[in-house]
């Protein structure tokens, strides 16, 4: 009994903080390491998570399997089946999960190369992702605002299978932006090579359009087809896929201009930039009416300014005319002032007295206006 006791006045962990000592006691010299690694590449087709997705690497003897954590921009270029060598660090962890698994990932940062012979078919399609990547991507949404631009529907054709309802899912992706569009629908065999690669050669004939190949899951191998895949290379129309689920990733949906999850998600991409197009317009319209006010404000005050300038111009001239006026009066008055004052020394001192004072009070007087008129003038 004593002992129980005892016991209980040791530590008591509980899962979560057992797990926490079991991962700091995987910490090795090894974490954080750079090494290199090389096995057979395999695509674990799993969701994106950040900007990671979780693929396998498998030892070629044992076929032993290590989890990838595999960078959005270095999966596109890679071959499910093929060896390849990749530089990275190892990284090991109790996941958060109700089990205590330990998980050991590899963290990729590049890839160093491939290994051994890859098959024709394989062969064949690294080239093509190859020649893509020379020959550039088209950019959809450009395209798009450019018809609009030019007062144009976006022509789009739309090739699906013969008994394909996925058609319909586009449609409702669209939803009210179907109006500035132009969709014609194609239907075909898409499991027959021949008919896909002559229905998107004769479409190509088109002029300013968009090839749309849709489909929903099932065997979609076919898209894999390095003949189909070396016919979309040569075409001078924009092309992109909606073909299978967000899994599913084919040699077709990598060298499309653009490739789309599922066909509903397609024509939400047409929507929005429909509803992108239209922002930008509006946006555009109002700096214009802005702008045009602007410069309708400007336009009105060099008007006033004119104006007032001519105005101006109008008072100094009839100032000016006053002001002659004036000086001609100023001059009548000093003579008749004179004139008087020679009278008037004729006379008595009286007189003289008066006249002297008459002639400084009009003298004064309009010596006053001259200078009302000066200060008007200046």
């Amino acid at each position: 009994m004593n002992s129980v006791v005892n016991d209980q006045s040791d530590a008591v962990h509980t899962p979560e903080s057992l797990t926490n000592m079991l991962n700091d006691s995987l910490q090795s010299p090894t974490d954080r390491k750079l090494f290199q690694i090389e096995g057979v590449y395999s695509d674990g087709k799993g969701k994106i998570y950040g900007q990671w997705y979780y693929d396998n690497i498998i030892d070629a003897v044992t076929e032993r399997k290590l989890t990838l954590r595999m960078p959005k921009n270095v999966k596109p270029l890679l071959l499910d089946g093929v060896c390849y060598k990749f530089s990275g660090f190892l990284n090991h962890s109790i996941p958060n999960r109700q089990d205590l698994n330990i998980s050991l990932n590899f963290h990729v940062l590049k890839v160093l190369g491939d290994h051994g012979k890859l098959s024709g078919k394989e062969s064949g399609r690294a080239e093509l992702l190859e020649k893509k990547s020379e020959s550039g991507f088209k950019n959809v949404e450009k395209f798009i605002f450019t018809q609009f631009s030019k007062g144009r529907k976006a022509l789009i054709h739309l090739v699906v299978g013969n008994e394909a309802i996925t058609d319909s899912d586009f449609i409702i992706g669209m939803g009210d932006s179907l109006s500035v569009y132009e969709v014609n629908e194609h239907r075909i065999n898409l499991n027959s090579v021949d008919e896909i690669v002559a229905k998107i050669s004769e479409l190509d004939n088109e002029d300013e359009c968009i090839i749309a190949v849709v489909r929903g899951g099932g065997e979609l191998s076919i898209f894999d087809d390095v003949q189909i895949a070396r016919s979309v290379l040569s075409l001078k129309n924009v092309f992109v896929t909606a073909i299978g689920h967000a899994t599913d990733v084919s040699v077709l949906d990598r060298i499309a201009d653009q490739s789309f999850d599922t066909p509903s998600f397609l024509g939400s991409f047409f929507k929005e930039s429909a509803s992108l197009y239209t922002r930008r317009e509006e946006e555009s319209d109002r700096r214009d009416s802005i702008i045009k006010g602007l410069r309708q404000d400007n336009e009105r005050l060099h008007r006033s300014n004119e104006d007032l300038i001519n105005k101006m111009s109008q008072k100094d001239v009839a100032l000016n005319g006053i002001w002659s006026d004036v000086l001609s009066t100023e001059e009548a008055v000093n003579r008749i002032s004179s004139r008087m004052i020679q009278i008037a020394s004729r006379h008595s001192v009286g007189n003289l007295i008066v006249s002297f004072l008459l002639g400084v009070i009009v003298t004064v007087f309009f010596s006053d206006i001259m200078q009302m008129i000066d200060g008007l003038m200046h």
